[in-house]
C-alpha cells in the first residue's frame, strides 16, 4: 500500500508542479528552467510523504518517472498556452472587403457555371483573388452591389458567421502547430534541469536523503 500511496502523492505533486510551470511561463512570457527542478522536488516530496515506510530504488524510480511526465506535461501546456496567446493576438478580423471578395468569388463561379470564360489579371485566379484589382473587369462592382442589396441585419449575421469560420480555422491550425511548437521549445539547458529534477525526485522518493 505504501507504494500506491506514494504514487498517488507523486502524481498529485506532479500535477501541481506542471500547472505552476505552465502558469509561470504564461504570465512571465518565458520558461524558467529551474522550475523543472522544483517539479522534481515536489514529486519526490509527494512520494515520500505518502509512501510511509516504503523506501528504496523502486520508489525512487517511480518518483523519477512521474517527475519526467510532469515536466513534459508542464512544458507541453506552456507551449500550448503561448501558441494560443499568439494566435489570439493575431487573429484575423472579417472586414467588408472580405465580404466583397466572397461575393466576387460567387459572381465568378456563377458566370463560370454558365459557360462564360473569365480573364483574370496576370498571376491571379479564382483561388488567389482577394481585392478589386485581382478580378476580371466588372466582377468587383457587381459583388459590391450584391452585398449592399442585402439588409444590414443579414449582412451583420453573414459577417459574424464568417468570423466564426475563421476562428474555427485558427483553432484547427493551432492544434496542428501545437506539437511543433512543443518540440521547438526545448533548449540546450532543458536536459540539465531535467537531470537535476530526476535526480532530486529519485533521492527524495527513495528516501536515500535520509541515509
Amino acid at each position: 500500500m505504501g507504494a500506491v500511496r506514494g504514487a498517488i502523492g507523486g502524481v498529485i505533486a506532479g500535477a501541481i508542479g506542471a500547472a505552476i510551470w505552465a502558469a509561470i511561463a504564461h504570465y512571465a512570457n518565458a520558461e524558467i528552467g529551474y522550475v523543472a527542478w522544483g517539479i522534481g522536488f515536489l514529486v519526490g516530496l509527494g512520494v515520500r510523504m505518502l509512501a510511509s515506510d516504503s523506501e528504496g530504488a523502486t520508489m525512487g524510480v517511480m518518483a523519477a518517472g512521474i517527475a519526467i511526465l510532469a515536466i513534459v506535461a508542464g512544458k507541453y501546456a506552456a507551449a500550448g498556452m503561448a501558441l494560443d496567446k499568439a494566435l489570439q493576438e493575431h487573429a484575423p478580423q472579417v472586414s467588408e472587403n472580405d465580404m466583397f471578395s466572397a461575393m466576387a468569388d460567387e459572381v465568378c463561379q456563377t458566370r463560370i457555371n454558365a459557360g462564360e470564360k473569365l480573364v483574370f489579371p496576370p498571376g491571379k485566379t479564382l483561388d488567389n483573388a482577394e481585392n478589386s484589382v485581382d478580378y476580371p473587369p466588372g466582377i468587383w462592382d457587381e459583388a459590391v452591389r450584391k452585398w449592399q442589396s442585402i439588409d444590414p441585419a443579414t449582412r451583420q449575421q453573414m459577417m459574424q458567421a464568417r468570423q466564426e469560420e475563421l476562428q474555427m480555422l485558427t483553432k484547427v491550425l493551432g492544434g496542428a502547430m501545437r506539437m511543433q511548437v512543443f518540440k521547438e521549445s526545448f533548449g540546450p539547458f532543458d536536459l540539465l534541469w531535467c537531470l537535476l529534477a530526476v535526480t532530486t525526485a529519485f533521492r527524495l522518493g527513495s528516501g536515500s536523503h535520509e541515509e
